[in-house]
């Protein structure tokens, strides 16, 4: 019964049409994307503010309509912010500064990660069969037409993404394996003119005048080949790979830039470098307790301070740690389930404002419901249910004797409200 339907009705019937109070407030702070357990719908998003904390600020601007399966990664583009959702194998895009629900681009994402963004398009490194290694890509997503216009194959595993200048560097982590290179993609023609080599599992990148510093973290133990962690530096100008500096028995990852300075993550140390040097500090800058199975889950470097995500034991909601960028710590945070990003963004503190397809007051019940639910409307209206990955289920015209949903599977979906071609969106649980 369910259908696959056009992606130009998917992205159009999920879109929410909110009024933008002229005497909103914007509010700087810090956005925690919360990936959620695998399999779940249960991932969101953390705010930091200078005077407010929301534990999960998504699930409070969409009335608790969860976010999704596994939010990977986010980037902003124009007025819009947008959430990879690996485990959805979809793209969620949201109104940047109320985070609220935009559309969601639910069809030719497979096994998305990571985003980035140039000249109206989109750029998402794709695992697709995690299983087979040769039909790994980077998706080309037109913005306008919120579809996929190419697939520039990678090796497999492509994960973080970086812009420098013209150039679009991809590191290839490897997947379920164990990569150990670097795409490098010409913007202008979508195209792989350089693949270089690096060591095992390049986990991220930074640029700073015109050298690219990737970190590879090396095979891990359990594998029984492990491999050391390296550090290498990459004129930008021909690809060329200037030194390498090794991580003995050491497997590091979350590298950052601030200044003349690097820093990265080992376990659930951090250790600050400087740009040139040319060995490796001792002594780290940040030392938490045990944090994780893996160590620290996600870090960024967000005006001046140092954001550290800790996954605890990647079940329950975990925690965001602020320190100064000289390693004080300055304020701990409970935030979702495996905080893995952290993003600067400029918040509405005015959530509350009404949104206009509330004119109604219009309420959907019994919630959860097993046979039928009901409208509190007389009005005529034309129902349009969907489920969380933005297929199309069920079409109906609403009446008294109300809508059923017995033919649908125990879940939660979105019920799209037409009245007087004005539309409202409703959480509905089906048991």
């Amino acid at each position: 019964m369910k259908k696959n339907y056009s992606l130009r009705l998917l992205f159009a019937a999920v879109t929410f049409a909110f009024v933008t109070s002229a005497s909103a407030q914007l509010q700087e702070g810090v956005l925690v994307l919360n990936e959620g357990n695998f399999g779940v719908d249960n991932a969101g998003i953390s705010f930091i503010g200078a005077t407010t904390f929301h534990s999960d600020l998504y699930a409070e601007a969409n009335n608790n309509i969860p976010l999704g399966n596994t939010a990977q990664s986010m980037g902003f583009y124009g007025d819009n912010a947008y959430v990879v959702l690996n485990g959805s194998n979809a793209l969620a895009v949201l109104d940047r500064h109320t985070l609220r629900l935009s559309a969601i681009m639910p069809v030719g994402l497979f096994n998305p990660r990571h985003i980035i963004f140039s000249e109206n398009k989109a750029y998402i490194s794709c695992w697709t069969d995690a299983g087979n290694p040769d039909d790994d890509t980077i998706s080309v997503i037109d913005l306008l037409s919120m579809s996929v216009s190419l697939r520039i194959p990678t090796p497999e595993g492509p994960e973080k993404l970086l812009v420098v200048g013209n150039k679009l560097y991809v590191a290839n982590q490897g997947g379920y394996g164990y990569g150990n290179s670097v795409s490098v993609i010409d913007l202008a023609t979508d195209a792989v003119i350089a693949t270089i080599p690096t060591g095992d599992v390049p986990n991220s990148m930074v640029e700073s005048g015109g050298t690219l510093y990737v970190l590879c973290g090396g095979k891990p133990s359990w594998t029984q080949d492990e491999t050391a962690g390296k550090l290498l530096k990459i004129n930008v100008a021909d690809n060329s790979v200037t030194s390498t500096i090794d991580f003995p028995e050491m497997h590091p990852s979350n590298l950052k830039i601030y200044g003349d300075y690097l820093f990265y993550s080992v376990d659930s140390n951090v250790y600050k470098m400087v740009l040139n040097a040319t060995q490796l500090p001792q002594t780290p800058l940040v030392e938490l307790e045990e944090v994780g199975v893996y160590g620290i889950y996600g870090m960024e470097i967000i005006d001046d301070k140092l954001y550290i995500g800790d996954a605890g034991n990647y079940v329950d909601p975990g925690k965001a740690y602020v320190y100064s960028v000289d390693g004080t710590l300055l304020e701990d945070y409970q935030v979702g389930r495996l905080p893995n990003g952290f993003y600067k963004a400029q918040i509405d503190t005015q959530l509350g404002t009404k949104n206009q397809n509330d004119q109604y007051d219009l309420a959907v019940y019994p919630n959860p419901a097993s046979d039928l639910f009901y409208i509190n409307t007389e009005k005529p209206a034309d129902i349009h249910i969907f489920d969380l990955s933005g297929r199309l289920v069920k079409t109906a015209v609403y009446s008294p004797s109300g809508i059923s949903v017995s033919d649908l599977n125990s879940g939660i979906y979105l019920v799209e409200i037409t009245i007087d071609s004005q539309k409202s969106f409703k959480r509905i649980s089906v048991k």
